[in-house]
């Protein structure tokens, strides 16, 4: 059997099996009036609330560091602040280590191609009741534009001020990790960075970053898919990709093996975060659907 129809068979049955629904995301009408817009980016499951915590690409007119609270579909109609940070806009990622927790927002640049201080923020904070007391917070792009120096030419285009666009961190084993968006290498494959450990990162200037895992999707899906989130579980990278023509993906890589698994394609939705939902023992994944809104969909 060709290994085109062999991948054909695979894609009709992740298909078939993610074809149940995919839930709009309801967000309160006054909270809609206050916000730009709810453009779901990242999700974290909190069990000792059975909660999700959500974060959006846009936030209020004066770029306010809020995330948000749902449950299951239905978004809560009081946002939770991230006290200690004054704007904060752009939260493309979430993650939570113990007690404490870490946003980070893309690190790209605006629209009109200028960096901006609140688009660059990692911020570490902790829980007081529904809201966040902010502990650290740094402008992490400048440190991993400078730790990248000299290996701009392992990037497709080259020009990483430009091109850099990060949308998924995790721990592990005490050491800080973020998924490049773009820029991609020169053979398409998309790159995982290793900053150093959460303390070096808020105290040093200069951090030692290396490439720790460049992952080639295209091998799979015949396309160059671009990170949009990471989580892992037991020794295994749980990821979600979006790529030009539209279709997203979900990916199973193995760390040990290296070997990548799809897991699902969605034809006409972007996943743009995932968590493990252990009250549903399912995979919760929330999606950017721009003007259609957002959605929420369990696997």
């Amino acid at each position: 059997m060709s290994r085109s129809l062999v991948l054909g068979l695979f894609l009709f049955m992740s298909l078939t099996a993610t074809a149940g629904a995919f839930e709009s995301v309801e967000v309160p009408e006054a909270l809609r009036g206050a916000i730009k817009s709810f453009e779901a980016s990242s999700v974290v499951y909190l069990p000792e609330d059975d909660l999700y915590l959500v974060s959006s690409d846009d936030t209020t007119k004066e770029d306010e560091a809020l995330l948000f609270w749902m449950k299951d579909n239905a978004v809560f109609p009081e946002p939770a602040k991230v006290l200690g940070v004054s704007k904060m806009t752009d939260i493309e990622s979430i993650s939570r280590d113990g007690d404490e927790f870490y946003f980070l927002s893309s690190m790209g640049v605006n629209k009109s191609n200028k960096s901006q201080v609140q688009r660059n923020l990692l911020v570490s904070a902790k829980r007081e009741g529904m809201n966040f007391r902010a502990l650290k917070q740094v402008d992490l792009r400048r440190k991993i534009l400078d730790g990248l120096s000299g290996m701009e030419f392992r990037f497709a285009g080259g020009n990483l001020e430009e091109l850099l666009d990060v949308e998924s961190h995790f721990f592990l084993n005490g050491d800080f990790y973020v998924g490049l968006k773009a820029p991609l290498t020169v053979d398409a494959k998309s790159v995982i960075l290793r900053l150093g450990s959460a303390s070096d990162i808020f105290s040093k200037n200069l951090l030692k970053i290396e490439i720790w895992r460049e992952i080639s999707f295209q091998m799979v899906s015949m396309e160059a898919d671009h990170l949009s989130e990471i989580r892992i579980f037991d020794n295994v990278l749980w990821l979600t990709t979006t790529q030009e023509s539209g279709i997203g993906r979900f990916w199973k890589y193995d760390l040990q093996s290296q070997g990548l698994e799809l897991q699902a394609e969605f034809s006409r939705y972007h996943p743009e975060g995932l968590d493990w939902d252990s009250q549903k023992k399912q995979f919760v994944l929330v999606f950017d659907e721009k003007s259609k809104g957002s959605f929420v969909h369990f696997y």
